[in-house]
């Protein structure tokens, strides 16, 4: 890309508009950071990053006896290592515990920013793809405790590195055996130190990293059958593809293989997921009429790297979709995100481009006007007021909020009760040393527990939602007809509140 164009990212513009699109998605994401209570593996986030920020060890911490537990966690370690140097500074409060991932996900935005420039030279289309960025996926998982809110940028850097490394013909002056060898294999090994930097944070941060392996397959097959007409070309994606399909077999020795392949199963489809990539807008159809001109725009206008950006969206989806054995989880999509956001990005340039110069006279402003109206036409503000908001009051919030919940629990409860309780929610205990009885995974709550403890204990608690499935069914049932349930005004109805008392006694 010429210099002139690089100039065009530093216009005075340019960067305080960028720096407006910043500020906005900042205070989206802060603001009541910690207005709702963690949910599912937040509170394994928590358990570990606190620990390791106590011990320096990988191991749950357990909130409620305030001791570090004997069960190890080791996936995500390196986003859990930032979020536990937080708690020399700040308590570990939800807000707090989340702020990691805020400060990711503006990093997110600015590597959009400057790689969607350097994708398509066009100022325009990376100020399109920051606001986009602020979309309601992103704002969901940088307003969580999760590592998906790092492995989205740093796997954004690994895949473009990787493009790089495989397609770019820029090669600085200097090191010039390096450039003389780069020529002689048509590979820009100057990416390498690159690619193999962002390629083991991607797999530290997450093993959904290997999604790189079949992208870039489906990348050099396509290559091979779109130069067909040119066999001297081809050549290279030929034998890159035979030096790839070696390297799969040598590597599916390795445990980071094994590891990665208990998300396949091949004949499976999770059709939800077009549902999830499509969140962030106001209509699914509306999105696949930006979606169609983003990727005919990015090929006719990019070629090469148009395609790789397609790729880099479409392989994981449809490997999420027919492929992965995991529920339809929209985190397993999520890091396809910046890719999305490019193309779509590019979709209202090229209509809004389009539109204006065939129908209005005064094009600059049209094409201006035309843009912002497409955004704001397709961005999905209805998410905002609906009871999946993160931005709802906790009660009216459509997930579950255990916090006030557990509050009447230490409010209420008396000497000799026990709560009957997942292992790794006893945040919402902390400091409190209350009487446990655990239950999880493998080891579930059943009905001879439940009468072991009526035994032991004047009175027993139970706090969870209707779809809990680590209770055995004959416990469910023994709860529902021995049990009271207290009314849900201390929380939202998603969660449940029993109790039972030797003396009968009803709580309020």
């Amino acid at each position: 890309m010429p210099y002139k164009n690089y100039r065009k990212l530093f216009r005075k513009k340019i960067i305080i508009l960028f720096m407006v699109i910043l500020l906005l998605a900042g205070f989206l994401r802060v603001y009541k950071l910690g207005n709702q209570s963690f949910i599912a593996d937040e509170y394994i986030g928590i358990n570990i990053s606190y620990g390791y920020h106590k011990t320096g060890e990988w191991k749950y911490w357990d909130f409620n006896e305030e001791k570090l537990t004997d069960r190890d966690y080791t996936r995500g370690q390196i986003y859990y290592w930032q979020v536990a140097q937080t708690f020399h500074f700040l308590e570990p409060t939800e807000r707090n515990a989340r702020l990691v991932s805020v400060l990711w996900g503006l990093i997110g935005i600015v590597m959009i920013f400057i790689v969607s420039f350097l994708i398509t030279g066009n100022i325009y289309i990376s100020l399109i793809s920051s606001v986009l960025s602020i979309s309601v996926s992103a704002l969901m998982f940088d307003r969580k405790l999760r590592m998906y809110s790092m492995f989205a940028p740093v796997y954004f850097l690994f895949s473009y590195a990787v493009y790089q490394f495989f397609e770019s013909k820029h090669y600085p002056k200097f090191l010039k055996q390096i450039n003389s060898f780069s020529e002689k294999t048509k590979l820009n090994w100057h990416y390498l130190l690159p690619v193999i930097l962002f390629g083991i944070i991607s797999l530290m941060t997450h093993l959904l990293a290997v999604n790189i392996v079949p992208t870039v397959l489906a990348y050099f097959v396509f290559m091979a059958i779109y130069l067909r007409k040119d066999p001297v070309k081809q050549k290279k994606y030929f034998w890159l593809l035979g030096i790839s399909v070696l390297f799969i077999a040598t590597a599916s020795q390795t445990s980071t293989f094994h590891g990665a392949a208990n998300f396949f199963e091949i004949g499976k489809s999770n059709w939800s997921y077009f549902q999830k990539v499509t969140l962030d807008y106001s209509y699914g159809l509306l999105a696949f009429t930006f979606f169609i001109p983003g990727c005919v725009y990015l090929v006719k206008k990019h070629k090469k790297i148009g395609v790789w950006t397609i790729l880099s969206f479409l392989v994981p989806l449809f490997m999420a979709i027919f492929v992965w054995d995991r529920n339809a989880g929209h985190q397993y999509i999520y890091f396809t995100e910046p890719f999305k956001v490019i193309i779509m990005a590019s979709g209202i340039y090229f209509s809004a481009k389009t539109i204006s110069k065939k129908i209005f006279p005064n094009r600059r402003f049209a094409f201006a006007a035309l843009a912002i109206y497409f955004i704001l036409l397709l961005f999905n503000f209805q998410f905002f007021v609906s009871d999946e908001s993160f931005y709802q009051h906790p009660k009216k919030w459509s997930y579950s909020n255990y916090r006030q919940a557990y509050q009447y629990f230490l409010k209420k409860r008396a000497s000799n009760e026990v709560i009957m309780m997942r292992t790794f929610m006893s945040y919402n205990i902390r400091g409190s040393n209350s009487a446990v009885l655990s239950y999880g995974v493998p080891d579930k709550l059943t009905l001879e527990k439940i009468k072991e403890a009526q035994e032991q204990y004047d009175g027993i608690w139970l706090i969870n939602t209707d779809g809990e499935f680590n209770i055995k069914g004959n416990a469910k049932k023994f709860i529902k007809e021995n049990f009271g349930l207290i009314e849900a005004k201390y929380t939202n109805d998603k969660v449940r509140i029993w109790h039972w008392n030797k003396n009968e006694t009803i709580l309020n």
